[in-house]
């Protein structure tokens, strides 16, 4: 009977541990365009910037019409894909409750204004992966105790690619097969150092402002292979 039992407790848990994979499938991580409409009629536009903050949701809020930028609180993805986010400034909150689809999300708003409460209507389309790529990062590769600096100019394209330039000492060079995928960022360099030619392959998990990873140097015409920690720090 105990036997019977136990067998029957670990197939619950296995099909409990396979419903809660199941739903943790959605990944809310990205940034939001929102459109919504206020009580008065009038639409703004905002943006909610959700991230992963070890097994817990968090995240910033930017206004446009204020100029500024807020934590997000209360953070959470609910099992059947709603994503729930708060923020408040100056006496108003906002509660925002949504499906997500893919890269869309659509709900409702609670505006509870100095005791006053309104609902609103919202939709938000999420930016193209790779999007928080854009800019100019600082870049540095620790080599036998020397550390070398270059800047990497970075794009993401409507279609989620990643292209752009990484300047070092020896002057810039284009990036090639630039993707993200899962968080990890990898791309690759050609160039030729002493008459050798060599390809430099990066990758690097990508965690907000920062990435952290290593750069692979091959040199295939020598058969040298050489392999050095890389990080990279958003300077905008």
């Amino acid at each position: 009977m105990r036997s019977i039992t136990a067998f029957f407790i670990t197939v619950l848990l296995a099909f409990t541990a396979m419903h809660a994979m199941a739903n943790s499938n959605t990944n809310p991580s990205g940034t939001w365009k929102i459109s919504l409409v206020g009580p008065n009629g009038q639409t703004y536009y905002p943006e909610a910037t959700v991230k992963e903050n070890g097994s817990n949701l968090g995240g910033s809020y930017y206004s446009p019409t204020y100029d500024q930028t807020l934590e997000l609180q209360d953070v959470r993805l609910e099992s059947n894909n709603t994503l729930h986010f708060t923020v408040s400034t100056q006496g108003l909150t906002v509660a925002y409750a949504g499906n997500v689809e893919g890269n869309k999300l659509s709900g409702s708003a609670r505006l509870d204004y100095q005791g006053q409460q309104y609902d609103a209507g919202f939709t938000a389309v999420r930016e193209a992966q790779g999007g928080g790529l854009t800019g100019t990062w600082n870049s540095k590769t620790e080599r036998q105790g020397q550390t070398g600096t270059a800047t990497l100019i970075l794009t993401a394209g409507s279609d989620g690619k990643i292209s752009g330039t990484i300047e070092a000492r020896r002057g810039p060079s284009e990036i090639k097969d630039g993707n993200l995928d899962d968080g990890v960022f990898t791309f690759s360099t050609e160039g030729q150092y002493q008459g050798y030619d060599y390809v430099a392959n990066y990758r690097g998990l990508v965690e907000g402002d920062e990435i952290k990873g290593e750069l692979i140097i091959t040199a295939a015409s020598v058969g040298q292979t050489r392999k050095f920690s890389w990080t990279a720090k958003k300077a905008d």
